[in-house]
């Protein structure tokens, strides 16, 4: 059920808190082994061929430090890799879109977007491999947090021509419940600006 306070109301994602809690987690755990095994692996590797063959090939040494570093800077980046879909996926589970007379407010941490009922345009929906997401787009809005990095990355995979978006689907109420009506009483004009297209 969405939170009310006054004219305003709170839709959360479904998904259940505890669990997804719990699977991020996980991932966070499993990146962390991965990591640690990958240096430490690589650190053995390392010594060993030293070890063996450092003897008959002059120069090794400094081959296997350039090697070294270059493997630990490929470490890094699968490392920031996950910790970025980490965040992203984290930001999808919790996000919440607050509704009110006055405009909206979509919290996707770590980033938010508020802005006036005018300023959104229509719906639009992309049918991709898991089925079709649903979204606000919006020609106008006041960003805050982490939005340049992580939420134009969204515009950039939903609807590159789009100047920001709002995803719905997987949120209570949507597409049939109060979020549903609350958009048809507030922002009428965006149920006959609609279009579909596919996620590339």
């Amino acid at each position: 059920m969405p939170i009310e306070n006054g004219s305003t109301k709170t839709y959360r994602a479904l998904a259940r808190p505890l669990f997804l809690s719990g699977c991020f987690f996980h991932l966070m755990l499993c990146m962390a082994i991965v990591e640690v095994c990958s240096v430490v692996g690589l650190t053995g590797t390392v010594l060993m061929i030293n070890t063996l063959l450092n003897d008959l090939i002059p120069g090794l040494d400094s081959l296997l430090v350039l090697l070294f570093i270059f493997s630990l800077v490929i470490a890094l980046f699968i490392g920031t890799l996950l910790t970025w879909s980490a965040v992203v996926l984290t930001g999808r589970f919790f996000r919440t879109l607050k509704v009110s007379p006055s405009g909206l407010e979509y919290r996707c941490w770590p980033y938010s977007l508020q802005c006036a009922w005018e300023e959104v345009q229509g719906f639009s929906g992309v049918r991709g491999p898991l089925g079709q997401l649903t979204f606000l787009r919006l020609s106008n809005a006041k960003p805050s947090g982490l939005w340049h990095f992580f939420g134009r990355l969204e515009v950039i995979r939903l609807w590159p021509k789009a100047k920001y978006v709002v995803q719905l689907t997987g949120l209570e109420g949507w597409p049939a419940g109060g979020l549903a009506d609350d958009l048809r009483r507030y922002a009428p004009h965006a149920f006959e600006d609609t279009i579909v297209g596919h996620l590339s």
